[in-house]
């Protein structure tokens, strides 16, 4: 069915999101924890990575809203385009 084609390409498209934002977080943090033992033994400066800020779960969000944008219209082609 139609709603079917165009759920399927709109939940491929958050899912691309979603997987690309854990990806991203997960890079984040282990660049930032990385770098700050680094520092902390050549500097003396200690990074507090760990705490928790609202960007860490706000930006990632917005990038799934923003893929899931970005999957409408080719959700609106795939649910116009016949099947049959």
């Amino acid at each position: 069915r139609r709603r079917s084609v165009f759920t399927v390409i709109l939940g491929e498209a958050l899912a691309i999101g979603a997987l690309g934002a854990v990806a991203g977080w997960l890079l984040h943090f282990g660049l930032l924890a990385g770098v700050g033992h680094v520092l902390r033994l050549q500097t003396g400066v200690v990074l507090a990575w760990a705490e928790p800020d609202p960007i860490w779960w706000i930006a990632p969000a917005g990038f799934v809203v923003l893929a899931g944008l970005g999957g409408l219209w080719p959700a609106w082609r795939g649910y116009r385009t016949p099947v049959a």
